[in-house]
């Protein structure tokens, strides 16, 4: 019996098996199987139909889980491989049909995504990027009909969050995105119905403030605010011409980009909005740099005594305050020094609109209140008081109600583009 063979007797140049229930090596049904650690699964097959892993071979190489090629090219159909990877003949991918919101996850094994928007506008995510390094989706848009939303979970997507495919009379749009771990890039993309979204594409933005965008700013000395120009429309810029009431502008702060930040002190920025009515809604990027220690007011109402406000509420939550408790809104508990999504609507209770806080796409906090009319928004302060010490990224409303896809769309925009 040669030494490290259990149970098999070699004798010339031929191998016996001796059947033995525990051996390593076992011989059955035409088929030489080996069972490395005894515990009666198969990890490799050899049988007259070829190499099997894992699994009995149903053709000359079945391989069931993961495969790696440490070295050299890999060929396919033919002989000679001149890259890692040569095929001879064609390739075939796995296939999804979606129709409706989809976010994809890192054991989506599919490759072509065909998406169906027949009866409404889709969202589809394609997940947080460092989960799938190196994967590659090919989304096509199927229908005319309505908008499919691509976004990128946390990461952007060439640099912006979130790519709309819509209708075309040059057929049906469709991109490829690529994952390089950190972020999404498009590889490709047709040329008709694909465009970028901005907050502008939903109808109705009042107002636009973006600390990231260093072209709507006017600077003075240490990078002091002295104009942050407004991206809507509406060129409803807000400026400070008093240096010491002046926010700075941060740059590389959150998610690799500007920041707009009030000391707490004395800055604020404030402006009427002379178009602004009930109901609207706000969506604001922002944190508290320092831990406040009383209510200090994120924005507010321009003028003084309408007590209409978003501020702070403990240490661990926010509200929105409109002329009394009976129509105002706490949050749940949250880390208030970490940047939040915060989407406030100013309802109108003659309407039946409700109140809504909600902090991260998380469950809306309502309440049944009317507010009063508002004349504009006062950042950084109630004007000129309760200066808070926070940090705005972005700012944005839209002077309707928007529906509950549109709340979200701006939410996925704001997430993606500020990593939240």
């Amino acid at each position: 019996m040669k030494a490290g063979l259990k149970g098999f007797l070699r004798v010339g140049a031929l191998l016996w098996l001796a059947g033995l229930a525990e051996a390593d090596i076992k011989s059955s049904s035409g088929n030489i199987a080996f069972d490395a650690d005894a515990n009666g699964t198969q990890e490799l097959v050899i049988s007259a139909t070829g190499l099997g892993v894992g699994a009995v071979p149903t053709t000359n190489l079945h391989v069931v889980g993961n495969a790696i090629f440490m070295a050299g090219n890999l060929s396919i159909g033919t002989a000679t491989a001149t890259s890692t990877l040569q095929v001879s003949g064609t390739l075939g991918f796995s296939t999804q049909a979606l129709s409706t919101n989809t976010t994809l996850t890192g054991a989506s094994g599919n490759t072509v995504l065909l998406v169906d928007t027949t009866s409404g506008n889709i969202t589809l995510d394609l997940g947080y990027a460092g989960n799938v390094t190196g994967r590659v989706y090919q989304v096509k848009k199927i229908t005319n009909s309505n908008t499919l939303s691509v976004v990128g979970g946390s990461n952007s997507i060439d640099g912006s969050s979130v790519y709309d495919l819509t209708s075309s009379t040059n057929g049906f749009p469709g991109a490829t995105f690529f994952s390089s771990g950190t972020q999404w890039y498009i590889l490709s993309l047709s040329t008709n119905g694909v465009t970028t979204w901005t907050p502008t594409g939903t109808s109705n933005c009042m107002l636009w403030l973006d600390a990231d965008d260093s072209t709507k700013f006017t600077l003075t000395g240490s990078n002091n605010v002295a104009t942050w120009g407004d991206k809507s429309a509406n060129a409803y810029d807000y400026t400070q011409a008093t240096d010491a009431q002046k926010p700075s502008r941060q740059t590389a702060v959150l998610n690799g980009r500007a920041v707009v930040r009030f000391n707490g002190g004395t800055q604020q920025m404030n402006r009427d909005l002379a178009a602004i009515s009930l109901p609207f809604d706000v969506f604001c990027v922002s944190r508290f740099h320092t831990a406040p220690s009383s209510n200090v007011v994120v924005f507010g109402d321009s003028q003084w005594g309408t007590s209409t406000m978003f501020l702070r509420h403990s240490t661990t939550q926010v509200k929105m305050y409109g002329t009394s408790d009976s129509a105002s809104i706490v949050s749940g508990a949250h880390t208030i020094t970490d940047f939040h999504v915060y989407h406030i609507r100013f309802g109108k209770n003659s309407a039946s609109i409700n109140n809504i806080l909600n902090v991260d796409g998380g469950t809306d906090q309502t309440v049944t209140a009317g507010f009063p009319t508002m004349h504009g928004i006062s950042l950084g302060a109630d004007v000129s008081s309760n200066y808070a010490p926070v940090d705005i990224a972005e700012f944005i409303i839209y002077n309707r109600d928007l529906s509950s896809a549109e709340r979200a769309k701006v939410r996925d925009y704001l997430q993606a583009k500020w990593g939240l």
